[in-house]
C-alpha cells in the first residue's frame, strides 16, 4: 500500500491540496498508507509505512500528541477546538509544524476502524503569527 493505496486513497489524496499529506493509520497508531506528498520531507512511503505515528513527532509535542491520539476516539463536544497542529521532523532534521484532520473510518466487525489523517504543513503560517507576535510585543515596548 505504500506505493499508492487502494482506490478510495488515490481519489482521497486527488482531492487534497497538492502538498497535503493523506495517511491511514490502525487504531493503534502504526500507519498502513502514506501518500507520495511525504517526499518533501524527504521521506519515501516505504521508510514510514509500518512505524507508529508518533515516531516523526518533536519531543516537546509527545504528551500533547499521546493526549489527542487518545481523545481522537472520544466524543468532542460541539464548538470544542482540538489543537491539532505538530512538529514533525524532516528528514534532513529540521522540523515542521503539521496541522492533522483526523477521521475515523467505520469498522464493520465492532473494533476501533482505522484513522483516515490529512495533514497540510502550516509551518509558514506558524512563523508568520510569531514574527507578528513579537513585532507587537516590541512595539509595545518602545518609547513614545
Amino acid at each position: 500500500m505504500a506505493d499508492g493505496g487502494d482506490t478510495s486513497e488515490r481519489a482521497l489524496v486527488a482531492a487534497c491540496g497538492v502538498g497535503d499529506i493523506v495517511v491511514r493509520a490502525d487504531a493503534r497508531g502504526f500507519i498502513l498508507y502514506i501518500s507520495d506528498s511525504c517526499r518533501a520531507f524527504g521521506y519515501e512511503p516505504a521508510e514510514i509505512v509500518g512505524q507508529h505515528g508518533a515516531f516523526l513527532v518533536h519531543p516537546d509535542d509527545l504528551a500533547r500528541f499521546a493526549d489527542n491520539s487518545a481523545r481522537l476516539f472520544e466524543r468532542v463536544a460541539p464548538g470544542q477546538r482540538v489543537n491539532r497542529e505538530f512538529r514533525y521532523r524532516r528528514k534532513d532534521g529540521t522540523w515542521a509544524w503539521l496541522e492533522g484532520h483526523p477521521t475515523i473510518l467505520p469498522s464493520f466487525d465492532g473494533r476501533l476502524g482505522d484513522v483516515l489523517n490529512v495533514f497540510c504543513d502550516v509551518t509558514a503560517r506558524r512563523e508568520m503569527s510569531e514574527a507578528l507576535k513579537t513585532q507587537a510585543r516590541l512595539a509595545r515596548t518602545r518609547p513614545a
